[in-house]
């Protein structure tokens, strides 16, 4: 299993404990550390090379620099049946991509930009359902208290375009339009610090959100592709379990990286699981176990097709809150209750 260095270690309590939640730019480096550090942590990935962001850090007289435009190469090995597969990674602090596809503008800056990289010949499941080997993944770090942010020099047209909603300003306008459709991202997240909005995983419609029903151009379910997280340094860990839950969304829904242990990175052999017994088509599914966690793979009953659902015991998916079972998730795709 990764970890941390003590030298990386001591940079992390410094990020979370030393008054982070002052400005804009401390936010920006505790979330984007907090990503690097989590793939390592959590998902076994390595620095490919010595220097990593921990290096680039400063933390003397108490302030944090760490160097815009720069990026860290990661791997991380899977192992299934005497086979090693690498996956890479390429996390990218504050770098400006040129020319984006889809978007009026010279370039695009999200704070966080994650490139995933698979070997074509590993045989993920990601490489035939998609033909490809890379995906992009944006996030974008916003210290908000969403309430005090009226008259607060925000461009009032901008604004109004989303019902006088700085918090949709931020998950229609930044993560959907600029950074999901504007750089044709495979999935795009704000990162904020009012813990007044819930996080929101694009596990439901927009339109399913308080003051939702009032903002433009929303789309149905939305399938994860974009969504707002809250998350802090809380002292408690819960800020960082998102994080690391966001992670999850990204490599084992978007990726279709499900059929391995992300803490040994095992290939794991599932077992077949129904809900209404072996005749029932409800809830069946593919039930993984290794290193002390679970995770069931199953398809929802949507007609004409069925959609895969990756779910946990703290799901990104919706729950069915008619279910007395906390395995009972809502298909993000076309909102099916029997996933």
């Amino acid at each position: 299993t990764s970890s941390l260095d003590p030298r990386q270690e001591g940079l992390v309590d410094v990020v979370r404990n030393r008054g982070v939640l002052r400005t804009q730019d401390l936010y920006e480096k505790w979330v984007f550390l907090e990503i690097y550090g989590q793939l390592i942590l959590s998902f076994g990935f390595e620095p490919v090379e010595v220097e990593d962001p921990f290096a680039d850090v400063d933390p003397t007289s108490g302030v944090l620099r760490l160097p815009k435009g720069n990026s860290y190469q990661l791997s991380r090995f899977l192992s299934s049946e005497g086979q090693e597969w690498s996956i890479e990674a390429e996390l990218s602090y504050d770098r400006k991509i040129f020319d984006p596809p889809n978007y009026a503008s010279s370039h695009l800056r999200p704070d966080v930009n994650l490139d995933i990289h698979l070997d074509k010949a590993s045989g993920f499941r990601a490489i035939a359902s998609h033909t490809t080997k890379r995906f992009r993944f944006a996030f974008d770090a916003k210290y908000r208290r969403y309430r005090a942010l009226k008259g607060s020099g925000y461009r009032e047209e901008d604004v109004q375009k989303y019902n006088g909603s700085h918090y949709f300003l931020d998950l229609l306008g930044t993560a959907k339009e600029k950074y999901f459709e504007g750089l044709d991202s495979d999935a795009a997240f704000v990162i904020h610090s009012d813990p007044h909005w819930e996080s929101y995983w694009g596990e439901k419609p927009v339109e399913d959100l308080p003051g939702g029903k009032e903002q433009p151009e929303t789309e149905g379910f939305v399938n994860h592709r974009f969504g707002s997280i809250f998350s802090t340094p809380d002292g408690e860990g819960r800020g960082i379990q998102r994080i690391e839950r966001l992670l999850r969304c990204v490599l084992m829904y978007h990726c279709e990286i499900y059929e391995y242990c992300w803490t040994c990175g095992e290939h794991v052999a599932p077992e077949r699981v129904t809900k209404g017994g072996e005749e029932s088509e409800k809830g069946k599914g593919l039930l993984y176990q290794c290193c002390d966690r679970v995770w069931v793979v199953t398809n929802c009953m949507g007609k004409p097709d069925k959609h895969r659902l990756v779910k946990f015991e703290d799901p990104f998916h919706a729950t069915d809150q008619d279910d007395d079972t906390e395995w009972s998730c809502i298909c993000p795709k076309c909102g099916d209750l029997f996933g």
